[in-house]
């Protein structure tokens, strides 16, 4: 485990988080400002502004990214283990999905979740994980065409859960 210097671990554990804060909070007044400025029926009469605005949404969510990434620097200087909680995974998956289906739905690309079961609890840290399901929906996202399809999966088997996130 590399040793940091105070310097570096006030970077890490305060400065980097307050910008991520800061820059987080000032996007999505910029998302919300261009989903009033083109609603999905103006996307939808002219192909032309439907594309620059996937481009819009796709940038966003990348930058949402790198915001996520500034915030987790923090995880750097920790010394222990991630904490694991007993959390409902399905649950968990079903309400990201949820969260950006209107993403996908602005973007021309289908989204669909299914699941073995209706709940299934496990030890997991539920804001790494749904950070994880949000990087994958984004990257299906970003490299799947209109009129494709990204479809997340939770399956189980005992002790073993297999998440899928996979695209057209």
């Amino acid at each position: 485990m590399k040793q940091y210097s105070e310097e570096e671990l006030k970077l890490l554990t305060q400065v980097l988080p307050s910008v991520a804060t800061q820059l987080r909070g000032a996007m999505a007044n910029v998302y919300t400002a261009a989903q009033k400025l083109v609603p999905p029926d103006a996307r939808d009469a002219d192909e032309k502004i439907d594309r620059t605005a996937s481009v819009f949404s796709q940038s966003y969510y990348q930058m949402y990214r790198v915001i996520g990434n500034l915030n987790d620097a923090a995880f750097l200087a920790e010394t222990t283990p991630f904490p694991l909680y007993n959390d409902d995974i399905v649950g968990l998956c079903r309400s990201v999905c949820e969260k950006v289906e209107g993403l996908f739905d602005l973007s021309g690309v289908t989204l669909d979740f299914t699941a073995d079961c209706e709940s299934h609890i496990i030890g997991m840290d539920a804001e790494r994980m749904e950070r994880l399901l949000l990087n994958l929906l984004s990257n299906a996202l970003k490299f799947t065409p209109r009129g494709g399809k990204v479809s997340v999966s939770v399956k189980t088997g005992g002790r073993n859960v297999l998440l899928t996130v996979s695209d057209t």
